[in-house]
C-alpha cells in the first residue's frame, strides 16, 4: 500500500529531460520529428565537444531545446521559434533553473530565421558567456533540423570529422539524403560562424566512394 507522498513520487519524471518531453507532448509537439533532431544534435555536440571545449551542461540544453523547438506550432505557425520561446519561459520545466530555462528558450528561439543579435530583448538579457553559448547550440539545433527536414528520420546516424577550419559531417542513411543535406546547408550560417568553421555534410557512401578513389593513385604505384 502506498501512503503519503507514494502515489506522487511514482508519477513524477526520473530525470529533467523526462518533464520536457511532458511539456512537449501538452504542446501536441511532433515527437518523432523533435526526439529524432534532439538525437542527432547530440550526436554533433559530441563530436564537436572536445575540439570546441563544449561545456557538458551545455548537451541536456541543446536536447531539451531540439525537443521543444517546435511547441509553438500550437500558437500558430507563423513566427513558431519566436512563440516557442515565450512558451518555454513561461512553461513547466521542473529540475532547470531560471539560467537554464532561459537558455533553452532563446536555443529553440533561434532554431530558424534571424541570427542572435543583442538587439533582440531576449538575447541581450544574457550575459556574454551564455550569449556566446546559445550561438553555438542554436547553431548545432539549426543543422540537426535540416538533417530531418522530410521528417522522415532518414538520416539515421551520424560522425564528425574535425579538421582545420573544416568538419566534415558523414550521414548514415540507407537511400542519398539530398533534400536533407540541402536544408541542413542553407541553415548552417550561424553553425559556421559560431564555430570559425566550413561545414561539410557527405552521405556515408559517398565518403566511402571518395575514399576508394583516393586510394586507387597508391595501389597502382
Amino acid at each position: 500500500e502506498l501512503t503519503g507522498g507514494g502515489v506522487a513520487e511514482l508519477l513524477q519524471p526520473r530525470d529533467r529531460l523526462e518533464w520536457v518531453r511532458l511539456f512537449a507532448n501538452k504542446c501536441r509537439s511532433n515527437e518523432r520529428h523533435c526526439e529524432h533532431v534532439a538525437r542527432l544534435a547530440g550526436m554533433i555536440f559530441d563530436g564537436l565537444r572536445d575540439a570546441h571545449d563544449l561545456p557538458p551542461f551545455g548537451r541536456e540544453i541543446l536536447q531539451a531545446a531540439a525537443m521543444l523547438h517546435d511547441i509553438g506550432y500550437v500558437i500558430h505557425h507563423l513566427k513558431h521559434h519566436k512563440h516557442a520561446y515565450h512558451l518555454i519561459m513561461h512553461g513547466e520545466l521542473p529540475g532547470f533553473s531560471a539560467r537554464e530555462v532561459e537558455l533553452i528558450a532563446n536555443v529553440a528561439r533561434y532554431h530558424r530565421r534571424a541570427l542572435p543579435k543583442k538587439s533582440h530583448d531576449n538575447f541581450r538579457r544574457l550575459d556574454r558567456a551564455d550569449r556566446g553559448l546559445v550561438r553555438l547550440l542554436s547553431g548545432i539545433l539549426r543543422v540537426a533540423d535540416g538533417l530531418d527536414r522530410t521528417h522522415s528520420q532518414c538520416v539515421t546516424g551520424l560522425r564528425c570529422e574535425v579538421v582545420e577550419g573544416h568538419i566534415r559531417v558523414v550521414l548514415d542513411a540507407a537511400s542519398d539524403p539530398q533534400v536533407e543535406i540541402w536544408d541542413a546547408e542553407r541553415k548552417a550560417e550561424l553553425y559556421e560562424k559560431s564555430f570559425d568553421v566550413r561545414l561539410e555534410l557527405i552521405w556515408s557512401e559517398d565518403a566511402e566512394k571518395q575514399a576508394a578513389l583516393a586510394l586507387r593513385p597508391v595501389l597502382a604505384a
